[in-house]
């Protein structure tokens, strides 16, 4: 949707990493305002497929992840980006699944897109549930840059176990509140 009150103008690429981009954005604002605004752009997708594996025992599988960026460690749910342009989401989400926690699902349920920081870059976020989760026969091999820890709570538990690591210096990533709060609404429907 456009809005009514800024016009997109020229788009400068600043910077092109292997990755991420830098980009300069001109934008006019009603006032006949020019302003100018830095943003991030990943180079060939910009979707993120991220999910929460629940197990028929509703156990919950998450996982532990250093972030540079950050300087620590993050709780996570499994997430991927796309290999190319228009794969598939599911195919992503079964393949991150097996790679980063080996499990597998064949029930899966869409929960919502979000954007991951809309004042930076244009990256968003598919969010998912995955239920009855199984392990997988063989444990696949983390990508090389991954240094991964899997994790597993009881769903019961879970919100007081996350705030016990958060008061460890650990950070919780937000997607995965937002994602056990979408999974309470669910189990309240049953």
């Amino acid at each position: 949707m456009k809005n009514s009150k800024i016009e997109l103008g020229v788009q400068t690429l600043v910077h092109e990493g292997r990755f991420l981009s830098y980009l300069h954005q001109e934008f006019t604002w009603i006032n006949w305002k020019v302003g100018n605004y830095e943003m991030i752009v990943r180079n060939k997708v910009n979707d993120i497929i991220a999910v929460l594996p629940v197990t028929s025992d509703n156990k919950v599988i998450l996982i532990k992840q250093f972030r540079i960026p950050l300087a620590r460690d993050v709780i996570e749910v499994p997430a991927g980006l796309g290999d190319k342009p228009n794969e598939n989401p599911l195919a992503i989400l079964d393949r991150e699944l097996k790679e980063e926690v080996w499990y597998e699902s064949d029930n899966v349920k869409f929960c919502f897109e979000s954007p991951t920081s809309s004042g930076l870059t244009n990256e968003t976020c598919k969010c998912y549930i995955a239920f009855d989760c199984k392990k997988v026969t063989e444990e696949l091999a983390h990508e090389q840059a991954e240094q991964i820890e899997v994790l597993e709570f009881d769903l019961d538990n879970i919100f007081e176990e996350l705030n016990k690591l958060s008061q460890q210096w650990f950070m919780i990533w937000s997607k995965v509140y937002w994602l056990l709060f979408y999974l309470d609404k669910l189990k309240k429907k049953w």
